[in-house]
C-alpha cells in the first residue's frame, strides 16, 4: 500500500509518448531500506522525489495508472493504492464501502534511469545566476491549485545542471527541474528608465 496523493503528484511527471524510453511513461516506486518507499516520475525536463514513510511494497515496480483526470480528486491524503492482481485498489476512507478500481501498465524498474544522482549533495549550494525556465514545466509543480510557495535551489555551477525544487505543502517532495538555455541578448539588464532620483515628499 502507498499513499494515493504521492502518488498523483508523481504520476503528474510521467511522460507516457517518450519514443525512446516507454519506462519514463510510469512512476517508479522503490522500498526503502530504513523502511517506507520512495516514488520517482520525470518527462526528461522535469521530475520529482516523493518519500512516503507509510508505504510498503516488496519489490520496485514502475507503474503507469490508466484512469481519467476526474478520477485523480480520489486520490486523497488519506487514500491508499494497492497493486495487487491486474488492477490497482483505491481504498478512500471518506468514502468508504467497496474499493475503486483501475487498470495500470507496468516497465521494467530496472530500465529506469539512474536518478539519485540528479540530487546532489546540499553542501554545494552557490549563488543562484541567471537562468530561463520553461513555464509549462513550472506549473507541474503547482498542485491542484494550491497556493503553497515552491523554492529554487542551484547546487551546480554548470548553467546546464539541474535545479532543485521544494514544496512547502509537502515536505517529503523534492523536484528537478532542468534550465533552458537563453541567448545572452535576452538575459536580464538593467533598462534605462529605471534610472533616476526617487520621488520625495517634503510634507
Amino acid at each position: 500500500m502507498i499513499n494515493a496523493e504521492y502518488f498523483k503528484l508523481a504520476h503528474r511527471f510521467t511522460r507516457p509518448d517518450h519514443p525512446e524510453r516507454p519506462e519514463l511513461g510510469g512512476v517508479l516506486i522503490e522500498p526503502c531500506l530504513g523502511g517506507g518507499v520512495v516514488m520517482f516520475a520525470t518527462n526528461g525536463m522535469a521530475g520529482c522525489a516523493v518519500y512516503d514513510p507509510q508505504g510498503s511494497l516488496p519489490v520496485s515496480m514502475c507503474i503507469r495508472l490508466d484512469t481519467g483526470d476526474d478520477e485523480w480528486e480520489r486520490f486523497l491524503p488519506s487514500a491508499q493504492l494497492a497493486f495487487e492482481g491486474p488492477q490497482a485498489s483505491l481504498r478512500v476512507p471518506e468514502e468508504g464501502g467497496t474499493p475503486h478500481s483501475y487498470p495500470y501498465s507496468t516497465f521494467d524498474p530496472f530500465k529506469y534511469p539512474a536518478w539519485r544522482r540528479l540530487f546532489p549533495d546540499g553542501n554545494r549550494i552557490i549563488k543562484s545566476t541567471g537562468v530561463a525556465f520553461d513555464l509549462q514545466l513550472l506549473n507541474l509543480f503547482a498542485f491542484d491549485g494550491d497556493q503553497d510557495p515552491i523554492g529554487l535551489w542551484v547546487y551546480e555551477k554548470e548553467a546546464e545542471a539541474p535545479r532543485l525544487v521544494t514544496h512547502s505543502g509537502y515536505p517529503t517532495f523534492i523536484g528537478i527541474i532542468m534550465p533552458i538555455k537563453v541567448d545572452e541578448e535576452h538575459m536580464f539588464q538593467r533598462p534605462t528608465w529605471l534610472n533616476g532620483k526617487e520621488p520625495r515628499s517634503d510634507g
